[in-house]
């Protein structure tokens, strides 16, 4: 932050740009900063062949470990969509995220019958962005579990064990096909996972503040409030007093949606439909205001009230095209006018001259967070002593 003298100035990075920092900071705190200078004291660890399957019937998931256990699963309606080398990669996820705590020291040789993500695994990078993604997670499992994984191709014809239980109702095929090869290695004995066979990979839901003691009720709402910044927070008052409440006052609800609240769909959508009501807002200030109601339920203890509405993506989308509202971007005022404008300045007025001065301190900083000037009259971006000029 070199540089950086004055209140009103920040750097500014993408949000990728902060996720690639936060990224390699979680896996030099998982190793401690060290690395591997030799690989050689690692010893071999059970086979795992994994595979996926993806129809319109029917998509699915499913591993099986030599030294015994084995999973498999069906993917919902959502990860259904997503295209196969991505589910292929996914299985491996699942199954390192399950067995990586009993492969410390180890080296895993893992087939996988999907040549776009193993090819991608061998070499730790793809052009595909949604592969990258499974390949960072995977090189962070294998630095916190002290394992290495060694992917192998495997032909769809020889992965006879994993590939049934990817299909629907392949378990009996599987059983007959991992004794007739016998592969398990004795003494150890095929035993599924507790919950193999579930509709889908299960992310138990749970809130930040269930089970929080009550001592750190008031840190988490301080770290929850400044997850925000002044002006965003003012959108969720706005979206809160202004146009939520009247609605409750008017129907008779809670101003509060409670979590798993049955009529909470119903609630948001007629949210939504006053305010399409109104003419002189337009879609963005829409979905602006819905993000707002979204995250004061948040603020106060409760699940985001949108997750679990179904086509609540499909009702937006409508929403967007009835309230869209056709216009220009704003144009820039010519260099030539504004150098014009300062050629006229008589250099024996204060006035005029301290005009030419704020008016070269704006061109330079038009509208970022640099600028001396409050936004507002009123409100929480009025004038502020310590920030903008006098």
């Amino acid at each position: 932050m070199v540089g950086l003298t004055v209140a009103w100035q920040k750097r500014r990075t993408t949000r990728k740009e902060r996720q690639d920092y936060r990224y390699f900071y979680d896996i030099l705190s998982l190793n401690l900063g060290r690395g591997y200078f030799r690989t050689d004291h690692f010893k071999e660890g059970p086979t795992v062949y994994s595979d996926a399957s993806r129809s319109k019937k029917y998509t699915g998931g499913g591993w099986c470990s030599s030294a015994g256990p084995y999973d498999w699963w069906r993917y919902g309606a959502a990860a259904a969509k997503k295209p196969i080398d991505f589910l292929e990669g996914d299985t491996v996820v699942q199954c390192v995220e399950s067995q990586g705590p009993s492969w410390r020291q180890k080296w895993i040789p893992f087939g996988v019958d999907n040549q776009s993500f193993e090819k991608s695994a061998e070499k730790s990078w793809s052009r595909a962005e949604r592969l990258n993604l499974l390949l960072k997670r995977l090189f962070v499992l294998q630095i916190k579990f002290d394992c290495l994984i060694r992917f192998f191709w495997l032909a769809s014809e020889d992965n006879s064990m994993a590939d049934p239980l990817s299909r629907e109702n392949g378990l009996d095929a599987f059983l007959i096909e991992v004794q007739r090869r016998a592969f398990v290695v004795p003494p150890a004995v095929l035993q599924g996972m507790p919950d193999a066979g579930r509709a889908s990979v299960p992310y138990p839901r749970a809130i930040l503040y269930d089970g929080l003691p009550a001592q750190y009720l008031p840190l988490m709402d301080e770290l929850m409030g400044n997850r925000l910044a002044v002006k965003s927070m003012g959108k969720v008052d706005i979206a809160f007093e202004k146009y939520w409440k009247p609605l409750t006052v008017e129907f008779g609800w809670p101003e509060i949606i409670l979590t798993d609240d049955p009529e909470r769909a119903g609630k948001l959508a007629t949210f939504v439909l006053r305010m399409l009501e109104n003419k002189k807002l337009v879609a963005d200030s829409i979905q602006t205001y819905v993000w707002g109601l979204r995250w004061k339920m948040k603020l106060e203890h409760q699940a985001d009230p949108v997750f679990g509405v179904m086509h609540w993506h499909d009702f937006m989308v409508s929403v967007r095209v009835r309230a869209h509202v056709p216009h220009e971007p704003r144009r820039a005022l010519p260099m030539r006018l504004i150098l014009a404008m300062l050629a006229t300045v008589d250099m024996d007025e204060f006035w005029e001259v301290q005009f030419a001065f704020f008016l070269i301190i704006l061109l330079g900083t038009f509208s970022r967070s640099e600028c001396p000037c409050p936004k507002t009259f009123t409100g929480k971006d009025r004038w502020n002593p310590d920030k903008h000029w006098m």
